[in-house]
């Protein structure tokens, strides 16, 4: 049995280096897409998804640090750096587990990364045809009725 690779290496190092290197995940999607199952697709997805979930948090929390400080002109506000390490140690840990082979699922990351990857445009396409699908075999004993 041929072991399953992506851009000639292992799913394990391909997702590692996902979630350490931003555009190797775009590169993977982009090369060998027809390859990947939906599960390996959501994999390198929650990378990103949780790579975005940071950066916004980053934002919104400099955001609200910079007027908290302006306000009361004191520096006591850095703790709300503390709340990124959340998402850095689950970076950490999905690197990790990636890296050794087991699938990690990041709780918010691996949700939001589902719905992108099971719910897109090519899902709904095949949901349309089998919903046309039973409109079609109920019509014809309608039509063989007729004929009798």
């Amino acid at each position: 049995m041929e072991e399953k690779k992506f851009i000639g290496m292992t799913p394990n190092v391909v997702f590692g280096l996902t979630w350490i290197l931003f555009p190797f995940g775009i590169v993977a999607l982009a090369v060998d897409h027809d390859k990947m199952t939906k599960k390996d697709k959501q994999q390198i997805v929650s990378a990103f998804v949780l790579d975005g979930i940071t950066m916004i948090l980053s934002i919104i929390l400099s955001i609200v640090e910079g007027i908290l400080i302006g306000i009361t002109e004191n520096s006591i506000w850095n703790i709300f750096n503390l709340i990124l390490i959340v998402p850095f140690v689950f970076w950490l840990i999905a690197m990790i587990q990636a890296f050794r082979g087991v699938e990690y699922h990041c709780p918010l990351a691996w949700n939001i990364a589902g719905a992108f990857v099971h719910d897109g445009p090519e899902n709904k396409k095949d949901e349309v045809k089998a919903e046309e699908k039973p409109e079609a075999t109920e019509e014809a004993p309608k039509e063989e009725q007729n004929a009798e």
